[in-house]
């Protein structure tokens, strides 16, 4: 197949919105993509957004068959690729054009070293810092949870993922010996104790890790209200759910979030 049929057979199964569908077909039209673009390429991350999103959709192919050399369904590669769809929203809404950022990090999906396992992703990664208490020190191999945007985060589903997690790696990746499962997100962050509900989703899943690590960020406004949220601007930016309204009026107030690394101890996950 040529490069923009490869490319536009992936926008059409990853089933981006219709309204996209005129400025994809025009750069489809008028950019090229390298036929031996990887990851690693100079080429595959650049400051064009539609250039980006057409070298992920063509690498997308490659993925593909990664997947299948490791045996891994087409289900898990459909829910793990769908990420793609939520970055070109996200930056998008940005730009006010279509438009795909975070290459840096869609890099772990096309390399089939992260994936979506029901609610959840997880990546096969380095520890950032050492934790003790867990046994891990820094640079050990770690499964990483990630939790991308979507609905229905409950406490089932997570469980449900988690143990999803456990099968796929062992079936996979059995040499693949991690030390420990970690999550660094602003959704362990403890101050949300104190800002949601008690039977909040966020809180529940906030119980599956033990803490050990918090930092001062404004993580929970890139995520709550847009992706280019700062200090200087949030204030500007129209809330639409009520944490992203508690977390306006705590930073207005002086108050602060955090983003914390927390950890699951390896026999309970294994």
């Amino acid at each position: 197949m040529s490069t923009s049929t490869v490319i536009e057979k992936w926008y059409k199964a990853l089933a981006f919105p219709a309204q996209y569908d005129e400025a994809f077909y025009m750069a489809l039209s008028t950019l090229s993509v390298e036929e031996d673009l990887t990851v690693d390429s100079p080429a595959y991350n650049t400051e064009n957004g539609l250039q980006n999103l057409l070298n992920v959709l063509y690498l997308c192919e490659r993925t593909k068959a990664e997947y299948g050399r490791l045996g891994i369904s087409e289900d898990i590669l459909m829910d793990t690729l769908s990420d793609v769809v939520i970055w070109t929203n996200i930056w998008s809404k940005v730009k006010g054009e279509l438009y795909l950022g975070e290459l840096g990090w869609l890099k772990y999906h096309l390399n089939a070293t992260l994936f979506r396992l029901g609610r959840l992703q997880f990546c096969m990664g380095k520890a950032y810092h050492t934790i003790p208490e867990a046994g891990i020190a820094e640079g050990d191999p770690v499964v990483e949870v990630h939790i991308p945007e979507g609905k229905g985060m409950s406490p089932a589903a997570c469980a449900a993922s988690f143990s999803a997690a456990k099968a796929f790696f062992a079936t996979y990746f059995p040499d693949y010996k991690y030390r420990g499962v970690t999550c660094h997100s602003w959704l362990l962050d403890p101050t949300l104790q104190a800002v949601l509900k008690p039977e909040s989703n966020i809180l529940a899943f906030q119980s599956f890790f033990k803490v050990v690590k918090t930092d001062p960020a404004i993580s929970i406004l890139r995520y709550t209200l847009r992706w280019d949220a700062t200090m200087e601007n949030y204030l500007d930016i129209p809330a639409t759910s009520s944490l992203a309204e508690k977390a306006k009026a705590r930073f207005k107030a002086g108050g602060t979030f955090y983003i914390a690394l927390g950890f699951i101890p390896l026999e309970t996950f294994q």
